[in-house]
């Protein structure tokens, strides 16, 4: 027996209750960024083009405030309790569907179905922290790349040293492709007489926030995915699934905004996968939404072997 298709709906709910939180978090942190840098600083070490030092300025690397800021909860608190969240209601799940199915009727099952599981807060919040560390390279990463070319054109002679700072400092945290987005929307504000650095910081600002809600729909996800995960390892442990007779299914969300790498996945593994193999997919193996693309909204259930193919293995 498999686990309700419809569970994939529970674990969306839980992520995304956790949304706002989470963008609200990467949000506050860049901004935090943007408002204390003093602009005076940035275009002294744009002038002797200290990539290091304006790095250091930014707050980029260990010190980008993204796990935790003093105005609201970091990232990493909101997916360690979003994780803690799948893993219960996973565990709830699946309990009772190991007690009907499997007949374990012992007390750990008991408790297992309760969500009362051994080990749920310090894996969890560990995994978070690491997730956050990744996000702050990967943040990191993108705006030094953005720095690099702000310093060349400056050199080049495409704007002054006062432009390049403003210019590096409205681009901490967005993905090269905003930021290409953010240079054509100044072209054309410039060719239409109606620039002003108002306007171009009111730019940067909804393209930061559309980054935030990214990142908080893929992070949110994976931490219900990893919470799913981590229920279903606690279970094994327990002795309360037995993963000889346990398979693993791809659940895609059936809508229109379903994208054709997902679509795949259920196809490329019909029988399912054992616990802990991964799927095959078009982009390479995937262990866990949303391991194919950001913002993934797939789900995974667990088929149970009948008792009766139990027993004649």
């Amino acid at each position: 027996m498999r686990t309700p298709e419809k569970f994939y709906r529970a674990l969306h709910r839980i992520a995304d209750a956790r949304i706002d939180d989470v963008a609200g978090a990467f949000v506050r942190a860049i901004q935090s960024i943007q408002t204390n840098v003093k602009l005076s600083d940035l275009e002294e070490a744009v002038r002797s083009r200290d990539l290091r030092r304006i790095a250091r300025l930014l707050g980029l690397d260990d010190r980008l405030p993204i796990t935790a800021n003093s105005t609201g909860p970091g990232v990493a608190g909101v997916v360690a309790r979003t994780q803690v969240a799948a893993a219960q209601a996973t565990a709830s799940t699946m309990g009772a569907l190991v007690r009907a199915r499997l007949d374990l009727v012992r007390p750990e099952t008991v408790a297992f179905a309760r969500g009362e599981m051994t080990a749920v807060a310090p894996p969890q919040v560990g995994r978070a922290r690491v997730r956050s560390a990744q996000l702050v390279r990967r943040v990191s990463n993108a705006t030094k790349s953005g720095i690099r070319e702000i310093i060349s054109e400056s050199v080049q002679g495409e704007f002054d040293v006062r432009e390049a700072a403003r210019r590096i400092r409205s681009i901490v945290g967005l993905r090269p492709d905003q930021r290409e987005t953010l240079n054509r929307a100044r072209a054309k504000l410039v060719a239409e007489g109606r620039f002003s650095q108002e306007r171009i910081d009111r730019v940067a600002q909804r393209l930061l926030r559309q980054r935030g809600i990214l990142i908080a729909r893929t992070e949110t996800i994976k931490a219900s995915s990893a919470g799913q995960t981590q229920a279903w390892e606690d279970a094994r442990q327990q002795g309360l699934i037995d993963p000889k007779f346990t398979r693993v299914f791809w659940i895609v969300t059936p809508d229109d905004r379903l994208c054709p790498i997902c679509e795949m996945i259920p196809s490329l593994n019909p029988d399912g996968v054992p616990l802990g193999v991964p799927f095959e997919s078009p982009v390479g193996p995937v262990f866990e939404p949303p391991d194919p693309h950001p913002s993934c909204r797939c789900s995974r259930a667990l088929e149970f072997r009948e008792v009766s193919e139990r027993l004649a293995a």
